[in-house]
């Protein structure tokens, strides 16, 4: 089986029980119609989802012959430029609240029909707590009675929404945040220094999706733009700081939520590093490289202070995920830094 195992080239970093339960169900043919991830934002869910489909649609996957998936075949190639017939992704859409039911009936309809390759139709539903009743309705329908050579891959941040019918007729794979050790040991063979590395692992706060969706200058310099301007807000008064508020919601996007939640935790991991001085602890602290204006800091806050606007930080993504009033929530956090 361990040899078996060394066949797959995933390159995933942490959930090794998780893959290898995945990695197992593909070479002894033990595959459920239906999986249901659930974890955190930008712990590699949707990573191991597409690279699980990749390697049951591989023209070598039948023969467990080279790495899989190869990337060289004709469908690891359809694939990996997103023009392969039998494999469909349901996203959230621009400016929705919901996934529709109208993108699940289109589902259904393109599942019936016969497979382009005689292969397995494979579909990935992203934000799957995102159903609402009508289109969790549709979905169950398709759990219940699945087509043949089908597998329906939903991935879920909340648990608690997805209704317990569909959950029933999944199967539930948790994922959990990925230890530091890990991360850094991953970034460790990428060249960069180890102060740095050091540095993008806390910040990471074990979420390595976070690092694949830019590089590490890109990451490190979005870190240092949102931490100087955080610093400039604590130092101006307020009339300045309300005239700052339409600069920081400057654009409209599907996913301006999600970088509102990454700026907030950065600024988060500011102000417990401004607790963990102000306790005592000064050698946990993540933002080294700003102590000196930390210990500045420290004199003009109480801890009182601090530790209400840790709180109110924490709360910021709960409050975003009830579709509160995003631009009320950032005017509410800046006015009272």
């Amino acid at each position: 089986m361990t040899e078996l195992l060394e066949k797959f080239n995933w390159s995933i970093i942490g959930h090794l029980s998780q893959i290898k339960f995945l990695q197992k169900s593909l070479i002894n043919k033990q595959l459920s119609h239906a999986y249901l991830f659930c974890g955190p934002k930008n712990i590699g869910k949707k990573t191991i989802a597409t690279l699980f489909s990749q390697t049951l649609i591989c023209d070598n996957f039948k023969h467990l012959v080279t790495d899989l998936p190869c990337n060289h075949c004709q469908s690891c190639q359809q694939f990996i430029k997103g023009i392969y017939p039998d494999y469909f992704e349901i996203n959230l859409l621009e400016d929705k609240k919901e996934i529709s039911i109208e993108q699940i009936k289109e589902l259904q309809y393109h599942l019936k029909l016969k497979s382009f390759l005689e292969n397995y139709k494979i579909t990935i539903i992203s934000e799957a707590e995102k159903l609402n009743k009508e289109s969790a309705n549709a979905l169950l329908k398709t759990l219940e009675e699945p087509f043949e050579k089908t597998i329906i891959i939903l991935i879920t941040t909340d648990l608690r929404k997805i209704p317990t019918t569909i959950i029933s007729r999944c199967q539930l794979i948790k994922f959990n945040f990925v230890s530091d050790d890990l991360i850094y040991n991953y970034l460790l063979k990428k060249g960069e220094t180890r102060e740095n590395i050091r540095l993008i692992t806390k910040l990471l706060r074990g979420r390595p999706g976070l690092i694949f969706q830019s590089n590490f200058s890109e990451f490190l310099n979005n870190y240092k733009q949102q931490i100087n301007f955080l610093e400039k807000l604590i130092a101006i008064p307020i009339h300045q700081k309300i005239k700052s508020i339409a600069l920081f919601i400057k654009e409209e996007s599907h996913d301006k939520h999600d970088k509102l939640e990454e700026i907030i935790n950065l600024w988060l991991i500011y102000f417990h590093d401004l607790f963990l001085l102000k306790s005592g602890n000064s050698e946990k602290i993540i933002n080294q490289n700003h102590l000196k204006n930390l210990q500045k800091l420290e004199k003009t806050y109480s801890l009182n202070k601090i530790v209400e606007l840790i709180k109110n930080l924490s709360q910021f993504s709960i409050k975003i995920q009830l579709n509160l009033n995003s631009k009320i929530l950032i005017e509410n956090l800046i006015i009272n830094i």
